[in-house]
């Protein structure tokens, strides 16, 4: 009678191990997929901020570089591209 407790005991404390290494092997996982899902997001919109603004719209072949709206333009341009090197 106490064998079979003790087995049955063994076993549960077993299982549990078992089920909180596969539950922190699933949370790193879930982590790794959430980064790659985030860098992702950050290289679509570092493309779609420099393809949204032409060379002329950052002020190239102008005498003052464009003036206020081109150098607001470039800052934001820089700024998103600082901001996807942070968090790599």
């Amino acid at each position: 009678m106490t064998s079979r407790i003790v087995a049955k005991r063994n076993e549960r404390k077993r299982e549990a191990t078992k089920a909180l290494s596969d539950k922190n092997a699933a949370v790193a996982e879930l982590r790794k997929t959430k980064r790659k899902i985030l860098e992702m997001e950050i290289v679509g919109a570092c493309r779609h901020a420099i393809k949204s603004f032409t060379l002329h719209a950052l002020g190239e072949g102008n005498d003052n570089a464009g003036g206020l709206k081109a150098r607001k333009n470039r800052f934001e341009v820089l700024d998103r591209l600082a901001l996807s090197r942070s968090e790599e």
